[in-house]
C-alpha cells in the first residue's frame, strides 16, 4: 500500500478532546476577567475610557515582553510542565483580584498575569501542532481555533456577565481561579509524547522563528480589532441601547461557527489564497459594519462577520506557519505568530480607547478598525503569499 492510500489518523483522539477542554478552561478565566475587567474599572473605581485601556493593555504589554521566551523555554523543557506552572500561577494571580486593590494594584496585577499567560498561550498552541496529524492539520487548527474561541471569547464572557450580575465582581474572579485549577487536571491527565530539547541554546534564533514573520505580521495587524471583542463590546453595546454585551457576543459566535463551513469550503494549505483573502476581506467588512453603522443590527450584523473572518483566520495563517518548520521549532513557530497577535492586541487596546476618548464614542473606534483591516490584505496578497508558496514548494520537495 503507497502513502497516498494509507487511510488518514484519527483526529478525535482522547487527548485531542482534553486538549480542547484544557484551551477552554485555561482561556475562559482571561475572557470572563476580560469582560468584567471595563465594567469593574467604570463602575468601582469611576474609570474612563482610557484607563480602561491603560489597564487592560498591562496584560498585554507583559504578554508582549515574555512571548519569545514562552516559546524558548517550550522547545527546551517541554510541553506539560511548563502548562502546569503556568496555568497555576495564573489562577494565583486570579485569585488576587479577590484582594482590596485600587486601580494601580489592579494594573499590577494585569501585568503580572501576561508571564504565565504567555506560556500556556504558546504552550496550548504548539501542543495542538503537535497532536493533529500533519495529514488533518487544517481541519485540527479549524476545530481547534473554533471550538477554543467560541468557549473563551463567547461561552465564557456570557457566563461571567452572568455571574457579575449588577457588580458580582469577587464571584467573577473567583470562578476564573478555579477554573484554571481544572485547566491543569486536565492538562495532567493528558498522555502525549512531550516533545524538548534539553539541549537548545539561547539566542535570538532560538526566540524568534524568521521564516514566518510575514504571518506573524498579518495576525498582528487583524488582531488590531481583538480588543472590540471583550474590552470595548460591552461599553459600545450599551452605548447603542443593549443592556449588556451577550447579543454581539452570540452573533460572533455563530460567525465563528459558520467559518467552520467556509474552511472546509475554501481552505487548502497548498493553496492559502482564498481562504486568506476571504478571511480577511469579511473582518474589514465586519469592523466597517459595526463602526460606520451605529445601530443594534448593525452591530450584530458586523459582530458575525467579525466572528467569521477571525475563525476563519485562525485556521489559515497559523496553520501556514507551522507547516513552514521542523516539529522542533513549532514553540518558536508558535511563539512568533502570538507575539504578533499580542503587539496587535496591544496597540489595539490604544487605538479603541484614544479614538473613543477623542471622538465621544466607541463607534469611531471600530469605524477606525475597519479601515485598518485593508493593510493585513495587502500584505497578504503582495508579501506573505508569495514567500510562503516559494518555501513550501522547497518543503515538499525535500
Amino acid at each position: 500500500m503507497n502513502k497516498n492510500s494509507q487511510p488518514s489518523k484519527p483526529l478525535w483522539t482522547t487527548n485531542f478532546i482534553l486538549l480542547l477542554l484544557a484551551n477552554a478552561l485555561a482561556f475562559a478565566p482571561i475572557s470572563i476577567t476580560g469582560v468584567a475587567l471595563s465594567l469593574y474599572i467604570v463602575r468601582r473605581f469611576n474609570g474612563n475610557a482610557v484607563q480602561v485601556g491603560l489597564i487592560s493593555s498591562m496584560m498585554t504589554l507583559s504578554t508582549f515582553l515574555f512571548r519569545p521566551f514562552s516559546g524558548y523555554l517550550i522547545d527546551r523543557l517541554g510541553r506539560k510542565w511548563t502548562l502546569v506552572v503556568a496555568l497555576l500561577v495564573s489562577s494565583v494571580i486570579n485569585f488576587c483580584l479577590l484582594l482590596p486593590i485600587g486601580l494601580s494594584g489592579l494594573g499590577i496585577l494585569r501585568l503580572f498575569l501576561g508571564f504565565p499567560f504567555s506560556v500556556f498561550s504558546t504552550g496550548l498552541s504548539t501542543l495542538t501542532a503537535d497532536l493533529i496529524p500533519e495529514e488533518r492539520r487544517s481541519e485540527g487548527f479549524s476545530v481547534s481555533s473554533i471550538i477554543g474561541t467560541v468557549a473563551s471569547q463567547v461561552i465564557a464572557p456570557i457566563v461571567g456577565l452572568s455571574l457579575l450580575g449588577d457588580a458580582n465582581f469577587n464571584l467573577v474572579f473567583l470562578f476564573s481561579g478555579i477554573l484554571g485549577i481544572l485547566a491543569v487536571v486536565v492538562v495532567l491527565l493528558m498522555r502525549f509524547e512531550d516533545i524538548k530539547n534539553p539541549f537548545l541554546h539561547f539566542s535570538m534564533q532560538a526566540l524568534m522563528e524568521k521564516r514566518v514573520l510575514l504571518l506573524a505580521l498579518i495576525m498582528c495587524l487583524i488582531f488590531i480589532g481583538w480588543p472590540g471583542l471583550l474590552t470595548y463590546g460591552p461599553l459600545y453595546a450599551q452605548e447603542i441601547g443593549f443592556s449588556s454585551a451577550i447579543p454581539f457576543l452570540i452573533m460572533f459566535g455563530l460567525g465563528l461557527l459558520f467559518s467552520r463551513l467556509l474552511s472546509d469550503r475554501f481552505l487548502n494549505l497548498c493553496a492559502p489564497r482564498k481562504a486568506g483573502w476571504l478571511a480577511l476581506t469579511i473582518l474589514l467588512g465586519g469592523f466597517a459594519l459595526t463602526g460606520f453603522v451605529k445601530t443594534q443590527p448593525g452591530l450584530l450584523g458586523g459582530g458575525m462577520l467579525i466572528g467569521m473572518g477571525y475563525g476563519l483566520s485562525f485556521a489559515t495563517f497559523p496553520a501556514m506557519a507551522v507547516n513552514l518548520v521542523e516539529v522542533n521549532r513549532r514553540g518558536a513557530c508558535n511563539a512568533t505568530i502570538i507575539f504578533g497577535q499580542d503587539l496587535g492586541a496591544f496597540l489595539g487596546s490604544y487605538i479603541f480607547g484614544w479614538t473613543a476618548q477623542s471622538f465621544g464614542n466607541y463607534s469611531s473606534s471600530y469605524a477606525l478598525v475597519g479601515l485598518v483591516m485593508g493593510l493585513p490584505m495587502l500584505v497578504f496578497l503582495f508579501f506573505a503569499l508569495p514567500d510562503y508558496r516559494k518555501k513550501y514548494a522547497k518543503i515538499t520537495l525535500q
